[in-house]
């Protein structure tokens, strides 16, 4: 199954990981990190554009996946295996 997130970069998902957390909260995460970086990011943002919730879920579980689990997503949206009927 594909994810909402696919044809995102990783510099995409980081920008849709701070707009779902927050101004507040990536602005703080944002602090020390190089004004290049920073503005990288805002360009990203702005690329965007308009985002759908399924694509911030979808976000949001990768890197959940990635700092808690150690997993890529597409291991956490796989199609389930068919249940085997029994005789």
């Amino acid at each position: 199954m594909a994810s909402p997130a696919d044809g995102l970069t990783r510099l995409h998902k980081v920008a849709v990981f701070l707009i779902t957390i927050g101004e507040e909260k990536a602005r703080e995460l944002l602090a020390d990190i190089d004004l290049r970086t920073v503005e990288q990011i805002n360009a990203a943002i702005l690329e965007l554009g308009p985002l759908r919730p399924e694509v911030k879920a979808a976000v949001m579980i990768e890197f959940s996946d990635y700092f808690f689990n150690d997993k890529p997503l597409a291991e956490k949206l796989a199609e389930p295996e068919a249940k085997k009927s029994q005789p």
